[in-house]
């Protein structure tokens, strides 16, 4: 947290499914639309690497790609670049997945995995199988959360103890 704000890190999968209003996997969009909410009243901070700018590019539209743009112009909201010091964790997060035999992960995601390492973010969103799956790993070894968006906490039931009006003290 920062200044008492969550900071979440978001997958470019995350901005597709947001950007192009994805209906085939509800949960991640409406965890995706709740998180856009957060920011909206600045109850959050978002951080994405450069590198989601390239992924976005494929298979969208002008819509989605001013949404994206409109996103990534929020004050809250940072566009990491990527340093020397996110390629050597990048290479660090490969090398640690690959020596525990779970997976082989894809330079993009070891970049995204590195980025949300390095600048201390509470949460990285994906839907992405391979990170998803690598989540335990990268929680105990690097602190860093991997889940899809927060789905919004419904209304919890409330079962009551007192009697509907006109039955006190008859059972």
């Amino acid at each position: 947290m920062k200044n008492g704000k969550k900071v979440y890190y978001w997958d470019a999968n995350i901005f597709l499914t947001a950007c192009k209003k994805e209906a085939h996997v509800p949960d991640i969009l409406q965890g995706a639309s709740n998180v856009l909410e957060m920011l909206d009243k600045g109850d959050c901070i978002l951080v994405t690497s450069v590198i989601t700018r390239i992924e976005f590019l494929e298979a969208v539209n002008e819509k989605a790609s001013k949404i994206f743009n409109e996103i990534l112009q929020r004050s809250n909201v940072f566009v990491q670049q990527v340093t020397e010091p996110i390629v050597e964790k990048a290479r660090e997060v490969r090398y640690h997945c690959r020596e525990a035999k779970r997976s082989i992960l894809k330079v993009p995601d070891a970049i995204h995995a590195a980025t949300a390492i390095l600048m201390k973010v509470d949460e990285l969103h994906t839907h992405d199988g391979d990170l998803l799956k690598l989540s335990d790993l990268l929680d105990e070894v690097y602190h860093l959360k991997v889940n899809v968006p927060p789905i919004p906490a419904q209304g919890k039931i409330v079962f009551s103890t007192t009697k509907p009006p006109g039955k006190e003290g008859k059972d």
